[in-house]
Protein backbone atom coordinates (compact mmCIF):
# COMPACT_ATOMS: atom_id res chain seq x y z
CA UNK A 1 0.00 0.00 0.00
CA UNK A 2 1.38 3.17 -1.01
CA UNK A 3 1.43 6.49 0.74
CA UNK A 4 0.96 10.05 -1.04
CA UNK A 5 3.19 12.83 0.67
CA UNK A 6 0.78 15.04 2.56
CA UNK A 7 2.86 18.20 3.40
CA UNK A 8 5.01 20.97 1.95
CA UNK A 9 8.59 19.55 0.99
CA UNK A 10 10.60 20.73 3.99
CA UNK A 11 12.66 23.27 4.19
CA UNK A 12 15.11 23.46 7.34
CA UNK A 13 18.12 20.88 7.05
CA UNK A 14 16.61 18.84 9.48
CA UNK A 15 13.40 18.59 7.69
CA UNK A 16 15.08 17.73 4.78
CA UNK A 17 17.06 14.87 6.20
CA UNK A 18 13.94 13.61 7.72
CA UNK A 19 11.99 13.56 4.78
CA UNK A 20 15.47 12.17 2.95
CA UNK A 21 15.24 8.70 5.47
CA UNK A 22 11.69 8.47 4.53
CA UNK A 23 11.68 6.09 1.83
CA UNK A 24 13.61 3.86 4.02
CA UNK A 25 11.52 0.75 3.71
CA UNK A 26 8.00 1.40 1.76
CA UNK A 27 4.84 1.10 4.31
CA UNK A 28 4.14 -1.96 6.07
CA UNK A 29 1.66 -4.20 4.40
CA UNK A 30 -1.52 -4.79 6.06
CA UNK A 31 -3.34 -8.32 6.44
CA UNK A 32 -4.05 -11.13 8.42
CA UNK A 33 -0.53 -12.31 7.31
CA UNK A 34 1.42 -9.29 8.74
CA UNK A 35 3.65 -10.66 10.64
CA UNK A 36 5.24 -9.07 10.89
CA UNK A 37 7.56 -8.85 10.34
CA UNK A 38 6.25 -8.52 11.05
CA UNK A 39 5.70 -10.57 8.12
CA UNK A 40 5.65 -9.11 7.33
CA UNK A 41 6.33 -8.42 7.15
CA UNK A 42 6.97 -6.43 8.67
CA UNK A 43 8.85 -2.39 6.36
CA UNK A 44 9.98 0.60 7.26
CA UNK A 45 6.74 3.24 7.33
CA UNK A 46 7.47 6.58 5.18
CA UNK A 47 8.61 9.26 7.68
CA UNK A 48 8.60 12.26 5.88
CA UNK A 49 5.64 13.65 6.46
CA UNK A 50 6.99 14.05 10.59
CA UNK A 51 5.87 17.06 11.94
CA UNK A 52 9.63 18.50 13.01
CA UNK A 53 8.75 22.12 13.84
CA UNK A 54 9.99 22.20 17.09
CA UNK A 55 13.36 19.87 16.73
CA UNK A 56 15.82 22.43 16.44
CA UNK A 57 15.55 24.05 19.96
CA UNK A 58 15.10 20.71 21.17
CA UNK A 59 16.94 19.49 24.18
CA UNK A 60 17.59 15.77 22.76
CA UNK A 61 18.88 15.04 26.87
CA UNK A 62 19.10 11.01 27.97
CA UNK A 63 16.27 10.07 25.75
CA UNK A 64 18.20 7.55 24.65
CA UNK A 65 20.10 6.58 27.78
CA UNK A 66 18.15 3.62 29.06
CA UNK A 67 18.74 1.38 25.23
CA UNK A 68 20.92 -0.67 24.87
CA UNK A 69 22.27 -2.79 22.27
CA UNK A 70 21.20 -6.26 21.32
CA UNK A 71 23.10 -8.00 18.17
CA UNK A 72 25.61 -9.76 20.91
CA UNK A 73 22.26 -11.60 22.66
CA UNK A 74 22.18 -13.40 19.37
CA UNK A 75 23.90 -17.18 19.03
CA UNK A 76 26.64 -16.97 16.58
CA UNK A 77 24.96 -19.58 14.49
CA UNK A 78 22.64 -17.16 13.24
CA UNK A 79 24.95 -14.89 11.69
CA UNK A 80 22.41 -13.09 9.34
CA UNK A 81 20.18 -12.18 12.07
CA UNK A 82 23.15 -11.23 14.22
CA UNK A 83 24.77 -8.92 11.50
CA UNK A 84 20.88 -7.14 10.54
CA UNK A 85 20.82 -6.33 14.80
CA UNK A 86 23.97 -4.91 14.43
CA UNK A 87 23.12 -2.17 12.15
CA UNK A 88 20.47 -1.56 14.45
CA UNK A 89 23.20 -1.16 17.12
CA UNK A 90 25.26 0.82 15.17
CA UNK A 91 22.30 3.41 14.63
CA UNK A 92 22.05 4.21 17.97
CA UNK A 93 25.81 4.30 18.68
CA UNK A 94 26.13 6.81 16.29
CA UNK A 95 23.32 8.63 15.78
CA UNK A 96 21.22 8.55 19.41
CA UNK A 97 19.47 11.76 19.12
CA UNK A 98 18.48 11.55 15.40
CA UNK A 99 14.29 10.85 15.99
CA UNK A 100 15.20 9.35 12.09
CA UNK A 101 18.16 6.66 13.28
CA UNK A 102 15.76 5.90 16.54
CA UNK A 103 12.62 5.28 14.45
CA UNK A 104 14.30 2.72 12.42
CA UNK A 105 16.27 1.19 15.02
CA UNK A 106 12.42 0.82 16.47
CA UNK A 107 11.62 -1.13 12.90
CA UNK A 108 14.64 -3.19 12.78
CA UNK A 109 14.47 -4.07 16.48
CA UNK A 110 10.29 -4.96 15.70
CA UNK A 111 11.01 -7.40 12.68
CA UNK A 112 13.97 -9.54 14.20
CA UNK A 113 11.56 -9.98 17.47
CA UNK A 114 13.27 -7.31 20.09
CA UNK A 115 9.81 -6.02 20.78
CA UNK A 116 10.45 -4.78 24.43
CA UNK A 117 14.08 -2.82 23.16
CA UNK A 118 11.78 -1.76 20.19
CA UNK A 119 9.44 -0.17 22.30
CA UNK A 120 11.67 2.01 24.26
CA UNK A 121 13.11 2.73 21.42
CA UNK A 122 10.21 4.64 20.09
CA UNK A 123 9.24 5.64 23.31
CA UNK A 124 13.06 7.50 22.81
CA UNK A 125 11.98 9.22 19.57
CA UNK A 126 8.79 10.57 20.99
CA UNK A 127 10.94 12.29 23.91
CA UNK A 128 12.53 14.33 20.29
CA UNK A 129 9.11 14.05 18.14
CA UNK A 130 5.95 13.59 20.26
CA UNK A 131 3.65 14.24 17.42
CA UNK A 132 5.12 10.99 14.99
CA UNK A 133 2.13 9.16 14.01
CA UNK A 134 4.27 6.05 12.68
CA UNK A 135 6.15 5.90 16.45
CA UNK A 136 2.49 5.45 17.61
CA UNK A 137 1.07 3.08 15.13
CA UNK A 138 3.76 0.78 15.82
CA UNK A 139 3.46 0.94 19.62
CA UNK A 140 -0.12 0.60 19.01
CA UNK A 141 0.13 -2.87 16.85
CA UNK A 142 2.93 -4.25 19.41
CA UNK A 143 -0.30 -3.58 22.27
CA UNK A 144 -2.28 -4.99 19.99
CA UNK A 145 -0.36 -8.31 19.30
CA UNK A 146 0.39 -8.78 23.18
CA UNK A 147 -3.44 -8.14 23.64
CA UNK A 148 -3.81 -5.44 25.02
CA UNK A 149 -6.37 -4.07 23.83
CA UNK A 150 -7.42 -1.14 25.39
CA UNK A 151 -3.67 0.40 25.25
CA UNK A 152 -4.30 -0.79 21.83
CA UNK A 153 -6.66 1.81 20.92
CA UNK A 154 -5.11 4.65 22.74
CA UNK A 155 -1.81 4.39 20.97
CA UNK A 156 -3.79 3.80 17.26
CA UNK A 157 -6.43 6.22 18.04
CA UNK A 158 -3.05 9.36 18.27
CA UNK A 159 -1.75 7.49 15.50
CA UNK A 160 -4.75 8.42 13.54
CA UNK A 161 -5.42 11.71 15.37
CA UNK A 162 -1.91 13.11 13.96
CA UNK A 163 -2.16 11.33 10.80
CA UNK A 164 -5.65 10.34 9.50
CA UNK A 165 -4.08 8.62 6.62
CA UNK A 166 -1.26 6.28 8.97
CA UNK A 167 -0.89 3.14 6.75
CA UNK A 168 -1.83 0.56 9.29
CA UNK A 169 -3.40 2.46 12.44
CA UNK A 170 -6.99 2.34 11.10
CA UNK A 171 -6.76 -1.74 10.45
CA UNK A 172 -5.18 -2.60 14.10
CA UNK A 173 -7.94 0.02 15.70
CA UNK A 174 -10.57 -1.70 14.08
CA UNK A 175 -9.56 -4.77 15.38
CA UNK A 176 -8.82 -4.00 18.45
CA UNK A 177 -12.01 -2.28 18.68
CA UNK A 178 -13.77 -5.48 17.84
CA UNK A 179 -12.05 -7.77 20.17
CA UNK A 180 -12.88 -4.98 22.48
CA UNK A 181 -16.69 -5.28 22.13
CA UNK A 182 -16.80 -1.76 20.80
CA UNK A 183 -18.57 -2.99 17.38
CA UNK A 184 -19.94 0.42 16.63
CA UNK A 185 -17.17 2.51 17.00
CA UNK A 186 -15.19 -0.18 14.97
CA UNK A 187 -17.61 0.27 12.03
CA UNK A 188 -16.55 3.95 10.89
CA UNK A 189 -13.01 3.30 11.78
CA UNK A 190 -12.90 0.77 9.50
CA UNK A 191 -14.80 2.45 6.90
CA UNK A 192 -12.31 5.31 6.71
CA UNK A 193 -9.67 2.91 6.74
CA UNK A 194 -11.58 1.48 3.53
CA UNK A 195 -11.08 5.04 2.04
CA UNK A 196 -7.62 4.95 2.06
CA UNK A 197 -6.83 1.25 0.87
CA UNK A 198 -10.16 0.09 -1.24
CA UNK A 199 -8.73 -3.28 -2.16
CA UNK A 200 -7.02 -4.64 1.33
CA UNK A 201 -9.37 -8.00 1.97
CA UNK A 202 -8.32 -7.56 5.95
CA UNK A 203 -10.95 -4.49 6.31
CA UNK A 204 -13.62 -6.29 4.78
CA UNK A 205 -13.34 -9.39 7.06
CA UNK A 206 -13.27 -7.17 10.29
CA UNK A 207 -15.70 -4.58 8.95
CA UNK A 208 -18.29 -7.66 8.51
CA UNK A 209 -17.53 -9.06 11.62
CA UNK A 210 -19.14 -6.00 13.38
CA UNK A 211 -21.80 -5.75 11.29
CA UNK A 212 -22.43 -9.82 12.48
CA UNK A 213 -22.42 -8.64 15.98
CA UNK A 214 -24.28 -5.75 15.41
CA UNK A 215 -27.06 -7.68 13.66
CA UNK A 216 -26.88 -5.95 10.20
CA UNK A 217 -26.68 -8.85 8.16
CA UNK A 218 -26.56 -8.04 4.62
CA UNK A 219 -24.29 -5.73 5.20
CA UNK A 220 -22.11 -8.39 7.22
CA UNK A 221 -22.61 -10.58 3.90
CA UNK A 222 -21.70 -8.12 1.73
CA UNK A 223 -18.49 -7.37 2.96
CA UNK A 224 -17.64 -11.09 3.67
CA UNK A 225 -17.69 -11.00 -0.71
CA UNK A 226 -15.88 -8.03 -0.84
CA UNK A 227 -13.13 -9.70 1.24
CA UNK A 228 -13.19 -12.69 -0.50
CA UNK A 229 -13.29 -10.80 -3.65
CA UNK A 230 -9.93 -9.44 -2.63
CA UNK A 231 -8.81 -12.59 -1.17
CA UNK A 232 -10.48 -15.71 -3.21
CA UNK A 233 -7.69 -17.60 -0.01
CA UNK A 234 -8.88 -15.77 2.95
CA UNK A 235 -10.20 -18.28 5.15
CA UNK A 236 -12.25 -16.81 7.86
CA UNK A 237 -13.47 -14.15 6.08
CA UNK A 238 -15.16 -17.40 3.74
CA UNK A 239 -16.56 -18.55 7.45
CA UNK A 240 -17.43 -15.32 7.97
CA UNK A 241 -20.32 -15.26 5.11
CA UNK A 242 -21.65 -18.75 6.17
CA UNK A 243 -22.33 -17.33 9.08
CA UNK A 244 -23.97 -14.20 7.72
CA UNK A 245 -25.76 -16.50 4.90
CA UNK A 246 -27.10 -18.87 7.80
CA UNK A 247 -28.21 -15.38 9.91
CA UNK A 248 -30.38 -14.69 6.71
CA UNK A 249 -31.81 -18.13 6.65
CA UNK A 250 -29.98 -18.92 3.29
CA UNK A 251 -29.01 -22.50 4.50
CA UNK A 252 -28.08 -23.70 1.03
CA UNK A 253 -25.55 -20.66 0.61
CA UNK A 254 -24.30 -21.15 4.37
CA UNK A 255 -23.31 -24.97 3.89
CA UNK A 256 -21.66 -24.24 0.41
CA UNK A 257 -19.49 -21.92 2.07
CA UNK A 258 -18.90 -23.89 5.20
CA UNK A 259 -17.94 -26.89 2.93
CA UNK A 260 -15.74 -24.12 1.16
CA UNK A 261 -13.81 -22.77 4.39
CA UNK A 262 -13.61 -26.78 4.99
CA UNK A 263 -11.80 -27.54 1.82
CA UNK A 264 -9.63 -24.04 2.17
CA UNK A 265 -8.42 -25.59 5.45
CA UNK A 266 -7.68 -28.73 4.17
CA UNK A 267 -5.23 -27.02 1.63
CA UNK A 268 -3.81 -24.49 3.51
CA UNK A 269 -2.21 -27.23 6.09
CA UNK A 270 -1.41 -29.99 2.94
CA UNK A 271 0.69 -26.35 1.52
CA UNK A 272 2.17 -26.28 5.14
CA UNK A 273 3.02 -29.76 5.52
CA UNK A 274 5.08 -29.33 2.02
CA UNK A 275 7.75 -26.68 2.98
CA UNK A 276 10.65 -26.56 5.26
CA UNK A 277 10.52 -24.51 7.80
CA UNK A 278 14.00 -24.15 7.67
CA UNK A 279 14.25 -22.68 3.93
CA UNK A 280 11.25 -20.21 4.66
CA UNK A 281 12.89 -18.71 7.53
CA UNK A 282 16.28 -18.36 5.63
CA UNK A 283 14.64 -16.52 3.13
CA UNK A 284 12.91 -14.37 5.22
CA UNK A 285 15.68 -13.38 7.42
CA UNK A 286 17.92 -12.99 3.91
CA UNK A 287 15.06 -10.44 3.16
CA UNK A 288 15.10 -8.56 6.58
CA UNK A 289 19.18 -8.46 6.63
CA UNK A 290 19.01 -6.26 2.37
CA UNK A 291 16.19 -4.10 4.18
CA UNK A 292 18.34 -3.45 7.39
CA UNK A 293 21.37 -2.43 4.95
CA UNK A 294 18.76 -0.32 2.69
CA UNK A 295 17.29 1.50 6.04
CA UNK A 296 21.05 2.19 7.22
CA UNK A 297 21.60 3.51 3.80
CA UNK A 298 18.37 6.27 3.97
CA UNK A 299 19.47 7.09 7.30
CA UNK A 300 23.17 7.69 6.56
CA UNK A 301 22.27 9.69 3.57
CA UNK A 302 19.91 11.76 5.11
CA UNK A 303 22.85 12.71 7.50
CA UNK A 304 25.15 13.70 4.77
CA UNK A 305 27.40 10.66 5.15
CA UNK A 306 27.02 9.30 1.21
CA UNK A 307 30.09 6.81 1.72
CA UNK A 308 28.99 4.69 4.15
CA UNK A 309 25.35 4.98 2.73
CA UNK A 310 26.69 3.59 -0.32
CA UNK A 311 28.31 0.86 1.56
CA UNK A 312 25.24 -0.17 2.78
CA UNK A 313 23.40 0.25 -0.55
CA UNK A 314 26.01 -1.68 -2.17
CA UNK A 315 25.16 -4.96 0.65
CA UNK A 316 21.60 -4.70 0.11
CA UNK A 317 21.67 -5.21 -3.75
CA UNK A 318 24.03 -7.81 -3.15
CA UNK A 319 21.55 -9.95 -1.49
CA UNK A 320 18.54 -9.09 -3.24
CA UNK A 321 20.88 -9.82 -6.83
CA UNK A 322 21.37 -13.34 -5.05
CA UNK A 323 18.26 -14.08 -3.67
CA UNK A 324 17.00 -13.53 -7.49
CA UNK A 325 19.36 -15.85 -8.88
CA UNK A 326 17.60 -19.47 -8.62
CA UNK A 327 20.96 -21.39 -9.33
CA UNK A 328 23.01 -19.18 -6.16
CA UNK A 329 19.53 -20.17 -3.87
CA UNK A 330 19.92 -23.34 -4.77
CA UNK A 331 23.32 -24.17 -3.86
CA UNK A 332 22.78 -22.16 -0.77
CA UNK A 333 19.14 -23.73 0.70
CA UNK A 334 18.40 -27.29 0.49
CA UNK A 335 14.93 -27.28 -1.35
CA UNK A 336 12.42 -29.19 0.43
CA UNK A 337 11.10 -33.21 -1.06
CA UNK A 338 8.15 -32.97 -3.25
Amino acid sequence: MSKRRRHEPPTSDRQRRAADASSADGARPVGRSWILIIGAGIAILAVGWWIVRALSGLDAGDAAADLQPVAASVPVDQPERREALEVADRLLREYPRSPEALYARGVLLFRFGFNDEAVKTWTACLKLVPDLAPAYEFLGIDAFQRGENDRAIELLSQAIRLDPESPAAGLYLGEALNNAGRMEEAVPVLQQFLKISPHAAEPYFQLGQAYLYLKAYDRARDCHEAALREDPGFVQACYGLAQAYDRLGQAELARKYREKHASMIARHRMAEQQRTRESRDAAEVRQSLARAYTTAGKVYMAHGRTREAQEFLNKAAAIEAQAATPDASRKELPRPNR
